[in-house]
């Protein structure tokens, strides 16, 4: 083999690694999200407003994760 097979190989073994990563930080970020709703809906001072908040928060991390996990999988995917 030579070493840009290699190489290719090395980038799309790392690639898949990445969008494993960033499969696990969306399943996280999934029950981080049910698990913040599940302990506001718990607490009677919670506002809709700092509910509204930390889903934003939330959903823009997600939002973050599924863009790099897209932007990683096109390139393990031109590779191929």
């Amino acid at each position: 083999m030579n070493s840009r097979a290699i190489s290719d190989e090395a980038a799309v073994e790392n690639g898949l690694q990445q969008i494993e990563r960033l499969n696990k930080k969306l399943v996280d970020a999934h029950y981080q999200i049910m698990d913040k709703l599940r302990k506001m809906i718990m607490t009677n001072g919670s506002t809709k407003q700092r509910l509204r908040t930390e889903i934003n928060a939330l959903e823009a991390d997600i939002d973050t994760y599924e863009e790099s996990k897209l932007f990683i999988t096109r390139i393990v995917e031109t590779l191929l």
